[in-house]
């Protein structure tokens, strides 16, 4: 009869302890692995999302501006437009009738909001309000909504548009002041969301909202001009240490039209210095206007009042 040694017993053990400890690793680094790819999917989905937003602004702004050219690159060849009154329309109709002036409302503008995106790999579903606005010999202001439904698919890396199906939600008369208001609003959100993207240090979302021929002034001797050279300029600022601008709004009046507005206040700009913390405080004044439908910085100037610190306010 054979007896198994205590040595034996501690070979045994050990090489149990071993497999299991290997087994234990393995389900760890599948965990992580699943974890990891995990993330990459959801991140890639909230790229996605954003870029399909981004789309569906770049068409509404697109028709606002009457740009078949733009309209033609986003919308696949095999796209089927259902209209609000039921009726289809391929993509040469489509682009023909979102491109061309509508005789009963010349100054018409059209944008979406409260945008909801789903996506399913390759192919997306975008649901969201198109409001569009226009001024009646009253000077009142009508807007007009509908519901859309907007079908995105992926091919060959990029998101086409392959169907939209409109459907229509009561229309609305609203005088000026209440346009005025809702803009009003629109505005004063809108620095907030630039003051949270410099914060970020997001140049990218800073310039979106600067037109292309804007102008800023920030107390050198010469203005910004344009988009690229605000956004270079920012890239600089953002150089400081600890850089932080922030703007109390006072003053926002809008445009009868809805089109146009100025805004005053007040903004502080903090950063750290070798030598300490510097601040500047000061005025602003801001010149907004609609492109596409989409409020833009048409022209800004800082005006700087006060600065606490040390070299740097002895310049």
């Amino acid at each position: 009869m054979n007896l198994i040694t205590r040595r034996e017993i501690r070979k045994s053990i050990k090489r149990l302890f071993i497999t299991l400890s290997f087994v234990a690793l393995s389900f760890a680094f599948c965990n992580v692995a699943a974890a990891q790819t995990a993330n990459k999917n959801a991140s890639q989905i909230e790229r996605d999302r954003q870029e399909l937003i981004r789309l569906d602004r770049e068409i509404g702004e697109a028709s606002n501006r009457k740009d078949a050219a733009t309209l033609e690159r986003l919308i696949a060849d095999d796209f089927i437009f259902t209209a609000v009154n039921g009726k289809t329309f391929d993509k040469k109709r489509t682009i023909a009738y979102w491109a061309k002036a509508n005789p009963k409302a010349p100054d018409e503008t059209c944008a979406s909001s409260d945008e909801r995106v789903r996506v399913f790999g390759t192919t997306a579903v975008v649901v969201a309000l198109d409001i569009c606005q226009t001024n009646d010999k009253d000077g009142e202001r009508t807007v007009n909504q509908s519901a859309f439904t907007d079908v995105w698919e992926k091919r060959n890396g990029r998101w086409l548009l392959v169907a939209e199906i409109g459907s229509p939600v009561k229309p609305q008369t609203t005088n000026i002041s209440t346009i005025q208001s809702a803009e009003e609003q629109k505005l004063r959100d809108l620095r907030n969301r630039l003051d949270k993207a410099f914060e970020l240090k997001d140049a990218d979302t800073q310039a979106s909202f600067f037109a292309a021929d804007g102008i800023f002034l920030a107390g050198g001797p010469q203005p910004f001009e344009g988009r690229a050279a605000y956004r270079e300029s920012l890239l600089r600022v953002f150089q400081r240490p600890n850089i932080l601008l922030t703007h109390e709004t006072a003053k926002i009046e809008v445009s009868a039209s809805g089109e146009i507005a100025y805004e005053l206040g007040s903004w502080t700009e903090s950063w750290n210095e070798p030598d300490g913390l510097t601040t500047l405080t000061g005025r602003y004044f801001a010149a907004w206007k609609k492109v596409g439908g989409v409020w833009q910085v048409a022209a800004q100037t800082l005006k700087t009042y006060n600065c606490v610190g040390g070299s740097y306010c002895k310049k």
